[in-house]
C-alpha cells in the first residue's frame, strides 16, 4: 500500500478519515521495507467500489524501475 500522506506514524490515525491509497501487486518476489523513494512500473486499475474493502487505486504486475 502506498499513501498519499507518507508520514512515520499510523496511515490511519489523524483527521478527515482514512487518506487515499493506492494498492500495489508485484510481478515478482516482495521488496524490503524502504524510507527511500521508489519507482515502480505496472499498469494502473482504477477500482470503481473502494467502498467494498479494496484501494481506489490499484496498480498490478509492478516492477521496480532502478
Amino acid at each position: 500500500m502506498i499513501s498519499v500522506l507518507p508520514v512515520a506514524q499510523c496511515m490511519f490515525c489523524g483527521s478527515n478519515g482514512i487518506p487515499p491509497m493506492v494498492e500495489v501487486f508485484l510481478k515478482g518476489d516482495a521488496i524490503k521495507f524502504t524510507e527511500e523513494p521508489i519507482k515502480l512500473k505496472g499498469k494502473m486499475v482504477f477500482n470503481k467500489d473502494p467502498l467494498k474493502g479494496n484501494s481506489e487505486i490499484t496498480i498490478v504486475d509492478a516492477v521496480i524501475i532502478k
